[in-house]
């Protein structure tokens, strides 16, 4: 499979929900940027204190909650099914006010 091919199958996203941005946020922040924060720890020097402070602060940066707030400050919230649903009902409902008073 030839990767530059502008022929080649595309990666299908639909334009409904945000997964994909989603995946993509959470792989940078678990890629990228945890091991920065967790290396930055590890660099800092010691003391008995700021060993604690350090140990906090990479437990902090690796916590799953972290990373899911990174991921919704970047990508947005998590759409489930009901409020994709929502919102395509809401949609139908505003076309067809439109269709009902150009006729």
């Amino acid at each position: 499979m030839d990767w530059f091919d502008p022929n080649a199958p595309q990666c299908s996203h639909s334009g409904n929900t945000n997964s994909a941005e989603r995946k993509l946020a959470k792989a940078s922040y678990d890629l990228g940027v945890k091991p920065f924060i967790n290396l930055i720890f590890t660099m800092m020097p010691g003391g008995s204190l700021l060993t604690s402070l350090t140990v906090g602060g990479i437990q902090i940066a690796s916590a799953k909650e972290t990373s899911d707030a990174v991921t919704d400050a970047i990508a947005g919230e998590k759409e489930n099914n009901s409020q994709l649903h929502k919102r395509r009902r809401h949609r139908t409902r505003l076309r067809r006010k439109r269709i009902r008073r150009r006729n």
